[in-house]
């Protein structure tokens, strides 16, 4: 299955979304559902500007075509934003208009997914210095998260009504495997023992995917290197799931994600789960991916924490209640 193209139609979109809204009860649920559903276009945008730079002191200045590639991509990022973005906000408009507005985010959707992925359809792309290919590879990477979390969320043959967290792990590796040499990537995935569990709600949308994001995002933020890790041509940058594998027939299950970062400030660290905390200048678009997790976690019974240091990894690990334990698999 191609991981760049949507499975979804119109009709899919517009009534999910309807049903989405409805859940919607407040001015925060509806903040954090915009943010989950246009959040990763920033960190596109910012990539695709820096491949864009023509700048030698910088790298290598991209050939004519690789630019007007690049613009084509940042093109269609946008265009895909903002079509996403109306279609949230217009929930008090006919469901005519919502058509319309549906029809076009497909479209815009589709046409950001034919110039995908960058690193491999943008032409001469051996020729690119290495600071280029990464930024391609980061572009690759979130739209690659953001296209799963559509189709989750709109596809049909996605919908169910029970989720397998193992499989969906399982999933999220293969989205963020590919061709490429390990020292192209952003951040690498290390695989790790999963326990089977069966879930009545969405946590790899709603919890591992924005915390996967987070990491790559800021995980290994220069700001925060303290300890000049980076000046390390070896440095092998990743992030890990675990999960715990309790004995009792009925509890909390951990889910664990870490990484070998350089950590969180301090500052940041103390109100990490609060609403707006951020470093970003915009605080109404930033500062809720945590926030909304946090709800999301709190709202299905269970905690979510985070263990720090500022130059050093950090681990973030939430639990899961379960019910029942059969067949080896835990069951909400």
């Amino acid at each position: 299955m191609d991981i760049y193209k949507p499975q979804f139609s119109t009709e899919n979109i517009t009534q999910r979304i309807k049903e989405l809204l409805a859940e919607t009860k407040d001015e925060d649920s509806l903040a954090i559902f915009r943010h989950e559903f246009v959040g990763g276009f920033d960190t596109i945008n910012d990539n695709i500007m820096a491949f864009l730079l023509e700048d030698e002191a910088w790298g290598r200045i991209p050939e004519k075509t690789q630019l007007q590639y690049g613009r084509r991509i940042q093109e269609a990022s946008q265009k895909a934003f903002n079509s996403i973005d109306e279609l949230i906000r217009i929930e008090k408009k006919q469901m005519k208009e919502k058509d319309n507005y549906a029809q076009r985010m497909l479209q815009d959707i589709i046409n950001l997914g034919i110039l995908l992925p960058s690193t491999t359809k943008i032409p001469n792309a051996k020729n690119l210095d290495q600071k280029r290919k990464i930024k391609l590879q980061v572009i690759d990477d979130f739209t690659a998260m953001l296209f799963y979390t559509y189709n989750r969320l709109f596809a049909e043959n996605y919908q169910t009504k029970q989720y397998y967290l193992k499989s969906d792990i399982e999933t999220i590796y293969i989205l963020k495997e590919t061709e490429n040499k390990k020292e192209n990537r952003i951040v690498m995935y290390a695989p790790a023992k999963i326990a089977r569990i069966r879930t009545k709600v969405d946590y790899c949308t709603n919890v591992l995917v924005p915390l996967i994001k987070n990491i790559e995002e800021h995980g290994f933020n220069p700001e925060n290197d303290s300890e000049d890790r980076l000046q390390n041509p070896d440095l092998y940058k990743y992030f890990k799931i675990e999960t715990d594998k309790p004995t009792d027939s009925k509890g909390y299950l951990t889910i664990t994600v870490k990484d070998n970062g350089f950590g969180i400030k301090k500052e940041l660290y103390e109100h990490l789960f609060t609403k707006n905390t951020t470093r970003k200048q915009d605080k109404i678009k930033h500062g809720l991916g945590l926030y909304g997790i946090k709800l999301f976690v709190e709202k299905q019974g269970g905690i979510i924490n985070c263990r720090a240091e500022e130059g050093k990894s950090c681990e973030f690990s939430f639990t899961i209640p379960y019910t029942e334990k059969r067949n080896g698999m835990y069951i909400q």
